[in-house]
């Protein structure tokens, strides 16, 4: 039951996410689709899947803040590279390696980084992680591991 309720809630809290301004009619509909998706997506899911526990998820929304403003940080970077005149980049491609273990928690953190304007994860096998860095720092140069942080240590305390 929790499995499906997992998928229900994710499903009706993305319907309403995509509906913005909500109407009563808008509402039920989004439940009512949620509940089939969950009835059909539930055999598709891994035998002993219950979803994350409320304090998963309330982690995970500590965690958006930290993406989003990391997110207009790497664009304003991005955007002082492209309007400089000599357009100063210096591609490279970076592996680091990450202490996460849980192949979900190596997604997400894989997602971020593609996501984080300026870098994209090109390949991600075992605990490492191949990245395209458009304008690295040399911290980062000396240690990779700079391109998972504060990702990984957020990352961590939800899905390990």
């Amino acid at each position: 039951m929790r499995a499906w309720l997992t998928v229900f809630l994710a499903a009706f809290v993305l319907w309403l996410a995509l509906t913005v301004p909500w109407q009563p009619t808008q509402i039920l509909a989004g439940a009512l689709v949620a509940a089939l998706t969950a009835v059909f997506v539930r055999p598709l899911l891994p035998a002993g899947f219950t979803g994350p526990g409320p304090a998963a998820v309330g982690r995970f929304l500590l965690f958006i803040p930290v993406f989003l403003v990391e997110m207009v940080k790497a664009n304003l970077q991005i955007a002082r590279i492209v309007l400089h005149p000599a357009l100063p980049m210096r591609p490279r491609v970076l592996t680091a390696k990450t202490a996460l273990v849980s192949d979900a928690g190596k997604t997400l953190l894989a997602n971020a980084i593609t996501l984080t304007p300026g870098t994209l994860t090109v390949d991600a096998a075992d605990d490492e992680l191949v990245i395209h860095c458009v304008n690295p720092t040399p911290e980062q140069e000396a240690d990779p591991r700079r391109l998972l942080h504060p990702f990984e240590d957020h990352i961590r305390r939800f899905a390990p």
